[in-house]
């Protein structure tokens, strides 16, 4: 073993606050083989519900974590009632 070098290997997580399915696959397509595991946003979870949970687990990701802390939900509904106001 003396003079062998273990490699560190970094796992991230990354945040799918994504709104759609689409958005989602596109960036699962873009982070292939750099990220393992992936937070599922609120959003995205109440918009496709557990299709966004499948999806990341058929494109190869090992873990998927729906976030799911109240006030963050509630940010979230507020940015939502803004973004569909007149």
């Amino acid at each position: 073993m003396a003079g062998k070098k273990k490699e560190r290997k970094t796992e991230l997580i990354a945040a799918l606050d994504v709104r759609d399915l689409r958005s989602e696959k596109s960036m699962l397509d873009e982070l292939k083989g750099l990220v393992t595991y992936y937070k599922i946003g609120i959003s995205l979870f109440t918009a496709e519900g557990p299709k966004a949970v499948e999806l990341v687990l058929k494109n190869d990701g090992q873990c998927a974590v729906y976030d799911e802390r109240p006030r963050k939900c509630q940010r979230y509904a507020c940015d939502d009632c803004r973004s569909e106001g007149p």
